[in-house]
């Protein structure tokens, strides 16, 4: 789930099975390689592609919250 409001977007992701999985996202307009997904629950980031995407790494029944930030991010 990718939700934006206010200049900012936060991306949910949940899985939902015991196995490992490896989820590949496709970011809105704008994010590349300056961008990067930061962990709000827990320490880690995720770069952030030239082409605006991303990979994001779950473990069995994990789930990540996290937000997209550039160089323009305020907060």
């Amino acid at each position: 789930l990718c939700s934006s409001a206010d200049e900012a977007t936060v991306v949910t992701l949940h899985n939902l099975t015991p196995d490992p999985v490896a989820v590949p996202l496709a970011l809105p307009d704008g994010a590349d390689e300056t961008c990067r997904l930061v962990d709000l629950l827990q320490d880690g980031e995720v770069e952030v592609a030239a082409d605006g995407t991303a990979e994001v790494a779950l473990d069995g029944y994990g789930y990540r919250w996290m937000r997209l930030t550039g160089p323009a991010t305020r907060r």
